[in-house]
């Protein structure tokens, strides 16, 4: 009975489903993949990317676009990192044109030792995606960091 209350809600308000759901998205950091070839010790969990050099290195970590063709940006995004102790793990949130130029980024980094979360909020730099662009994530992981996942919202609207 209750499955049909929610689709009797939905319908009297006129949502989509889509709507309902604010188009919120979610990717395991095991998605993540090395930039470059300096570092080529890593390792990948069942839901995490973890650097398990003993130097720093660059790791991306690709986003869907729900809206692709269409100017819709990122509302609100969160990165949940590891740092090791003494350390500093930061990620750039990332928008590029469709040639794979970075059209802007913006930084979050955490010195917190254990499970930590970037936050990328209101008001958004790259609200407003180019048409047939990509977005990502690109962190900076010191030995013993690992990213562990990324979660998202994008517009619906345009900016």
């Amino acid at each position: 009975m209750k499955p049909q209350i929610a689709a009797l809600a939905l319908a009297l308000t006129g949502l989509t489903v889509s709507q309902a759901r604010a188009d919120a998205l979610s990717l395991p950091g095991s998605v993540c993949q090395p930039l470059g070839g300096s570092v080529t010790a890593w390792t990948r969990g069942i839901g995490n990317f973890t650097n398990t050099s003993t130097a720093n290195m660059l790791t991306v970590c690709p986003l869907e676009r729900l809206y692709a063709g269409t100017y819709y940006g990122i509302d609100w995004a969160a990165v949940w990192v590891n740092n090791p102790a003494g350390k500093t793990t930061g990620c750039y949130l990332m928008r590029m044109d469709s040639f794979g130029t970075i059209l802007e980024s913006y930084w979050q980094k955490t010195t917190n030792t254990g499970n930590q979360a970037l936050y990328y909020t209101s008001p958004m730099p790259y609200n407003g995606s180019s048409s047939w662009g990509s977005l990502a994530v690109v962190c900076n992981l010191p030995p013993g960091a690992y990213v562990e996942g990324i979660f998202w919202t994008e517009s619906s609207h345009d900016s």
